[in-house]
Order: structure tokens, then C-alpha cells, then sequence
């Protein structure tokens, strides 16, 4: 398919032709990068982004129309007036998949449909935030993903942010770091640069609650005037935009999208949220006997999560308590009469940040 250079390149700029192949400016010409190493070629983790295919699915493949967490780890955020948002994540046709990227590893893609409100503060983006600011604090970073859109003419806008915690005073976040905005061809799968280079938090206050700090990759889809500079200036858009391979590294050019092991990604993701299940079932000798039981979560996580049930069944209990740590979680219950006791049902477990 047709593919165009940059007009105006800057030295140092990749950028990837639809089929994947990278091509660097070195104020002359267009050749091979040359800051692409053999290790960043390979699979070590170079990438920050978890769940960056969105092949993981715990909390199921949508359609999410409100804020909070859709495919894992990508977080939707939506202030609107009169506007709407729809996400939900799409299964590629084997053929699809091969044509569109040349990459036998896409097989879900992200989906947004945008509903274009009224107000200046608008704002319509989904978001992951990346553990431990200083992580990429005072580097230069590069951003890369193949989105397109089901209608010509719209954009999606790209920011970094700095959040530095809470408990206590911490600094106030830093938003609209690097922000630009891209233009979607209709249909076509195209990827993406952005090297950004991310302020020092050397003078930053941290809060009080440890491991809350992070940082932020947004993509904007629609936003009100009040956000022109944070979304790159996308401005209110209404449509369907699609997103996939969505990288983050440490250096200046983009390298091959990392490939890393499925289940390595799930492992990742499951340190801030996972489920299952809980069975536990007794012979109650009498009133107020006690059964208790503990389990190991399948990750240990990223900080004591939250626990919820649902779909409870009880059978002859009077109290239920289910105890989180790290490592897993802690049930127990008492009897209300002699004979059978027990209860069963599923649980969810969020550590999120």
C-alpha cells in the first residue's frame, strides 16, 4: 500500500511503513535506524505498556460506556456534556489480522466510539498508568501504536502525565507532557510515533502512601476547548477508532513491537487485578462452628487489594469474612445451627492504581 515520508523530518525521526519496515532520518537520507540494538530487538521487557494487544480479558470484552477499567489495565475516562462512549474489544478475522498488520500477533483490536458533547471541559480518552514515576522521570521515551479510524477526517491525540501520589501534600500532576495529535486514515491500520522527553522529578513531593505515584499514557479522542493542549488539539470528534500494539520504551526511536510471552502478560496484569473462585463447605457439630480455609492468589499482587463476591451461595452460615493480603486472602465463616455449612461463589480482586 502507498506510503509517505515525512515532509518536514526531524534527525533522529523514525518512522514505520504500513507493513512494518522502520526507516531513520539522518539529515540526509532515509536509511535502517541505527539506535535500535540487538537487545532492544529482542523480547527483555523493553516495553512498559501492559496488555498491550489486549488479548487480556479478565474483566471481559466490553461494551464498557461509563468510566473505569475495560480490557486490563486501559482505564476510560469520559466527562461529557450531551456527548456518549462506547469501548469494547474486537476479535480480527485471521485474514484481517495478516493484511492489515502483517503480524500474526494481532488478534483483538480496541474499539471507542465517540459521541461529540458540548462543553469545553469535555474529554473522552483511555488511559494506563505506568507503576513508579520515577521510572521515567528526566528520559526520553518513545511512544508507538497502529490506530485508524472507521471514518476519515479524525485524529487521536496522545499525553503523557506525572501523578506523584496521594496521602499528604505530593505535588500537584503534571499533565500534557508531549502532547500531539495524529491523523487517522480511514480503515487503514497505520503505527504511530512519539518521542517525548519526560521532566525530572527530582523536586517533586511525593505523597505519604507508598507506591502510589505513576505516570500516565492517554489517547484522546474527543475533548472540550478547555483540553486543546492536553489531547493535541483533537477537538470534539464523533466515530469509531480502533487501536492495537501499543508500545512504550526508553530511548529515541521506536523499535519492533515486543512479543513477550502470553502468559508472562497475564501474569502482569493479574498483579493488579485477577479472579476466581472460592468453595468452602463443612459439618457444623454445632451453632457458631467455625470454618476457615486460605488461598494463594495465582500472582502475588501490587498492593493489598480490594475483595469482592458475586454470585454468593450460603448454606447455613451466619457470618462471612474474606481477608486480602498480597499474597492471597483469608475465609472464614460460622455456623448458624449444626449440619451442613458452607458457601461458594466468585471473587474479584483490584490492586490497581
Amino acid at each position: 500500500m502507498a506510503f509517505d515520508f515525512p515532509n518536514s523530518p526531524t534527525v533522529g525521526q523514525v518512522v514505520t511503513t504500513p507493513g512494518g519496515q522502520q526507516y531513520q532520518w539522518d539529515a540526509v537520507k532515509w536509511g535502517p535506524p541505527t539506535a535500535v540494538t540487538a537487545a532492544q530487538m529482542g523480547n527483555v521487557g523493553r516495553n512498559l505498556i501492559h496488555n498491550p494487544y489486549f488479548n487480556v480479558q479478565q474483566r471481559g470484552t466490553g461494551n464498557w460506556t461509563t468510566v473505569g477499567y475495560t480490557a486490563d489495565r486501559w482505564y476510560l475516562s469520559f466527562i461529557t456534556t450531551g456527548g456518549a462512549v462506547n469501548a469494547a474489544i474486537n476479535t480480527l478475522a485471521a485474514s484481517t489480522a495478516g493484511n492489515a498488520f502483517a503480524d500474526e500477533a494481532a488478534q483483538y483490536i480496541f474499539s471507542i466510539v465517540a459521541t461529540a458533547g458540548t462543553g469545553a471541559g469535555d474529554a473522552t480518552l483511555f488511559t494506563q498508568r505506568i507503576e513508579n514515576v520515577r521510572r521515567l522521570s528526566g528520559k526520553t521515551i518513545t511512544v508507538s501504536f497502529w490506530a485508524w479510524a472507521a471514518s476519515a477526517g479524525l485524529r487521536m491525540g496522545v499525553e503523557l502525565q506525572q501523578n506523584f501520589g496521594t496521602g499528604g501534600s505530593p505535588s500537584t500532576t503534571v499533565s500534557g507532557i508531549g502532547s500531539q495529535s495524529f491523523a487517522l486514515v480511514s480503515g487503514t491500520p497505520q503505527r504511530f510515533t512519539a518521542t517525548i522527553n519526560m521532566p525530572s522529578v527530582s523536586s517533586a513531593t511525593f505523597g505519604t502512601t507508598a507506591g502510589s505515584d505513576y505516570s500516565v499514557l492517554g489517547f484522546w479522542v474527543s475533548a472540550g476547548s478547555s483540553n486543546t493542549g492536553r489531547s493535541g488539539g483533537v477537538g470534539q470528534q464523533s466515530g469509531n477508532f480502533f487501536i492495537w500494539g501499543v508500545q512504550l520504551e526508553i530511548g529515541s526511536a521506536a523499535t519492533p513491537l515486543e512479543k513477550i510471552d502470553p502468559g508472562e502478560d497475564l501474569r502482569r496484569c493479574q498483579r493488579f487485578y485477577q479472579t476466581g473462585n472460592f468453595n468452602l463447605f463443612g459439618q457444623a457439630g454445632a451453632a457458631n462452628a467455625i470454618l476457615a480455609q486460605q488461598t494463594t492468589f495465582i500472582a502475588p499482587m501490587r498492593a493489598v487489594p480490594t475483595m469482592a463476591t458475586t454470585s454468593r451461595t450460603d448454606t447455613n452460615i451466619g457470618s462471612f469474612s474474606l481477608q486480602p493480603a498480597f499474597q492471597g486472602y483469608a475465609l472464614s465463616l460460622n455456623s448458624t445451627a449444626s449440619g451442613q455449612t458452607g458457601t461458594y461463589g466468585a471473587w474479584t480482586a483490584t490492586a490497581d492504581l
